[in-house]
Order: C-alpha cells, then structure tokens, then sequence
C-alpha cells in the first residue's frame, strides 16, 4: 500500500509512472545471490588477472566479477562459472563459451562474434534470467543452451544456432533476428513482439518463399503454437504481421 501511494503522487505531481511500474519486481530467488567468502574471493581474483593476461580460463571460478567493456577477443572460458558477473559491454567475439555458466549476467551491448571468422561457441552452456540488451550475437553457435528468461530486449541477433535450445520467457521484444535456426527450441512464452524482426527462420522456410502474406500468417502461427508471444507489431520477413 505505501508503494502504491509514492507511485500515484509521483504521477500527480507530474513524474512520468509509466517507466517505474514497468521494472519488473525483484524476487526473492533473484536477490539471492551467495556470499563469497573471503578464500573464494581472493582466487577469483586471482582468475581474473590470468584470464586477462593470456586470455584462457578454462574452468575457471569467475563468479560475480566486474568484467565490463573488458577486451577477451578469442578468449577461452570453456566451462568456466561467470554467474552473476558484469559484462557490460564487453568484446567476446571468437571467445568459447562452451559449457560456460552464464547465469544472471548482467551484460548489456555485450559482443559475442562480429563475421565468420571469429564464431562465438556457446553449445551447451547456461545462460538463465541474463541480462543481454542491444547485446551483437553475430554468427554465434548456441545449440542447447539454456536462455530461459534471458533479456534480448532490442539485441541483434543474425546468423545463430539455437537448435534445441530452451528459449522458454526470453525476451526478444524489438530485436532483429535474420538467419537463426529454431529447430527443436523451447519457445513457451518467448516474447516475439513490440517491433521484433524475424526473417530468413529456418522452420519458416516451408512456407515464406516470396514474402507472401499468406505465408507469414502460417509462420506467425506456427511461433504461436510452439507457446511463442505473437501480436500485430511483430515483423516477419519485413512485413508486419496479420493475426488476431
């Protein structure tokens, strides 16, 4: 009740509310995140400075650590646990993240890959309620991983696999996806819609041949029916979507 209150006099007293009453409500189970003790705390560091020095950490411990527009080109953190840590803008392109944990990240304008000859791995990692807005996933291996509730709000997404993956409450509201595979994904409750882009979708292709309208309501309804979030502003091959 006395957040309800603030909330309304800040609107009346001529503060936009929208943006407040639209953050999301911390839960308990996000908010928990472990205490490092202090022997953890000293090693992690020390895991740090290696990593930055020869840009390998295989396996490494690297739990909430601040790693922001941090330079790990090509690096390789095979099965390394980066839970909870801060990627802001940091540059991973040709890094192998495969197995990696990537659990609550917080890594907006984060960049895995950028062309064909620096392919980001991801195969098999977890990357669960991460935080990867305007993130650059540019030809980006991603095959069972798990996404589940991860923020791809307005990232750009081009020519990754997410064959099997669990993309179950992903967020990929305003985000151009071109070239992606969807086979065998979890897409309960992804959120495809405000301005996202779909085009060139792989289990599209049998039914988008030239741009059709009628094509793109079958593709439409097949997201729709594998649980995906579908409305009137989604986009599918540059054409917005016909679909009640």
């Amino acid at each position: 009740m006395k957040r309800l209150i603030i909330l309304i006099s800040l609107c009346f007293s001529g503060v936009a509310c929208l943006s407040q009453a639209a953050i999301p409500k911390q839960t308990n189970k996000e908010a928990a995140i472990p205490e490092l003790t202090d022997q953890e705390k000293k090693q992690i560091a020390k895991n740090v400075q290696h990593l930055k020095l020869n840009k390998e950490c295989k396996g490494c411990d690297l739990r909430q650590t601040n790693m922001n527009n941090l330079n790990l080109l090509n690096a390789n953190l095979e099965n390394a646990n980066l839970e909870s840590a801060q990627l802001n803008g940091a540059y991973l392109v040709g890094a192998n993240l495969k197995g990696t944990n990537l659990n609550n990240i917080i890594a907006p304008n984060i960049r895995l890959a950028n062309n064909e000859n620096k392919r980001a791995i991801l195969d098999g990692a977890s990357v669960t309620n991460a935080q990867l807005n305007n993130a650059q996933l540019i030809n980006t291996s991603a095959k069972n991983v798990n996404f589940s509730g991860t923020n791809f709000f307005g990232a750009q997404i081009k020519n990754v696999d997410f064959s099997g993956s669990n993309l179950s409450n992903v967020d990929f509201r305003g985000a151009g996806l071109r070239s992606i595979k969807l086979t065998n994904t979890n897409l309960k409750g992804t959120h495809f819609t405000e301005n996202a882009n779909l085009y060139d979708i792989d289990i599209c292709k049998r039914f988008i041949l030239y741009e059709k309208a009628n094509d793109i309501t079958k593709c439409a309804r097949l997201l729709r029916k594998k649980g995906a979030n579908i409305d009137l502003n989604t986009c599918i091959e540059n054409t917005q979507v016909n679909i009640s």
